[in-house]
């Protein structure tokens, strides 16, 4: 929360007021700049977000009460090996279907019907849809969670040698050390 009581922006924000849809379909395709994919990259705790882009279709499912948003974000991140702690590019590309909605239950004209899991629908923001967030969102989904260096498995750190001292982070201290940043 900001000090005026409003959530703040994320790192990547492209809003679309739903409100401006009357009905209609609306197409959007969109890009972080470095300075959004330096935040991103920061967030999702990797080491850079080379490219982040996502196209996107916004549809109202029921007037003014229910929206989908399709789509596919595509990404080029660098992580670190979990093994040797060296960088390791990757290509991300993550389908989106996501539903929003104004509201979760009886509202004006009836109630709010939804096919879905309640947990599966999120709750517009001040009318709008942020495909921003929503892309950054699919990005962290679709990051690989253990990124190997190529020629490297888990299994290789048990071949590293300590200086003795042992524990749990021995293997990892002499990792560094052979890379000189200790």
């Amino acid at each position: 929360m900001t000090q005026d009581g409003s959530q703040p922006l994320p790192e990547f924000s492209r809003r679309i007021a739903v409100a401006s849809m009357r009905g209609r379909e609306m197409r959007r395709e969109i890009e972080a700049d470095r300075a959004e994919r330096e935040a991103v990259a920061r967030r999702l705790g990797i080491r850079e977000v080379c490219a982040l882009t996502a196209a996107f279709t916004v549809r109202e499912l029921q007037a003014g009460r229910l929206y989908a948003a399709r789509g596919v974000v595509n990404a080029e991140v660098v992580q670190s090996c979990v093994v040797t702690l060296a960088p390791v590019s990757q290509s991300v590309a993550v389908e989106v279907d996501s539903l929003f909605a104004a509201g979760f239950g009886p509202g004006e004209g009836g109630e709010l019907v939804i096919e879905a899991e309640e947990d599966d629908v999120e709750p517009l923001q001040d009318g709008a849809i942020d495909l921003g967030e929503l892309a950054t969102q699919y990005l962290a989904l679709g990051l690989d969670p253990f990124p190997h260096a190529p020629g490297v498995s888990v299994g290789d750190a048990d071949s590293v040698e300590t200086d003795g001292r042992g524990g749990p982070f021995a293997a990892l201290q002499q990792l560094w050390r052979d890379r000189g940043t200790e």
